[in-house]
């Protein structure tokens, strides 16, 4: 009987256990989407040792928030999850500028390899001040 691929990463909120005292670690999907957005949000250089790590989408945040920065976004992130998050096929992304709010609504679908089940995760991109 083959095995499956058991994935675990720590909780970047950095949540102490109620019990134990110890850092809660996130498992299987959870994982694999907390990576995701880490490595979204991550920019070039950012990371010791591997400095093409990373998307650099909070450089594209002083862009002004429009289509055409939506559109570079979108093949920002596509690019950054095909080349450093094996584990993932994306089946849909939409990356959606909003004006009034200052950043773009994020919504990403997608597989996890050797899993049936599509995954989605959602977040707000925005520049801090």
């Amino acid at each position: 009987m083959p095995t499956r691929q058991i994935w675990s990463d720590l909780d970047m909120d950095f949540t102490a256990h109620p019990n134990t005292n110890k850092l809660v670690l996130k498992k299987d999907a959870d994982a694999v989407i907390n990576s995701v957005k880490n490595l979204l949000l991550i920019n070039h250089y950012e990371k010791p040792f591997h400095p093409e790590i990373g998307s650099n989408l909070t450089k594209q945040l002083f862009e002004p928030v429009d289509v055409p920065t939506s559109l570079r976004l979108k093949q920002s992130i596509q690019d950054t999850i095909n080349n450093f998050e094996p584990r993932v096929i994306i089946s849909s992304l939409d990356v959606d500028p909003k004006e009034d709010e200052n950043g773009y609504r994020i919504f990403l679908k997608f597989f996890i390899v050797n899993e049936e089940v599509e995954r989605q995760t959602y977040f707000f991109l925005e520049r801090l001040r």
